[in-house]
């Protein structure tokens, strides 16, 4: 999941233009391709911030962000808390 994952390849893999793709894949998932893309990546960051150690510019990095702190801002859009208070809350809870 940490290569960056564009469009406009998406569209050219199923043979049709980026816009098309758009509209079909929105039709159909609900969500445009981008944002799609970003909460997946987000999911798995939630993942490895529940079952490692790994610090938070890991995470981002192993997701494909090279910048944490637009890491951060894009998991606290997608996810409606930051990345350390997702992973407090995730200690916090009996096991």
């Amino acid at each position: 999941m940490s290569q960056h994952v564009r469009v406009a390849d998406m569209a050219h893999a199923a043979r049709c233009t980026a816009a098309h793709l758009s509209r079909v894949f929105r039709a159909h998932v609900g969500l445009p391709p981008r944002a799609w893309v970003a909460r997946q990546k987000m999911r798995q960051a939630a993942f490895l911030l529940d079952s490692t150690d790994w610090p938070v510019a890991r995470i981002a990095e192993a997701v494909g962000y090279q910048d944490q702190y637009l890491f951060s801002a894009v998991f606290k859009r997608v996810m409606k808390t930051s990345p350390r208070a997702y992973r407090k809350s995730l200690r916090k809870q009996p096991a």
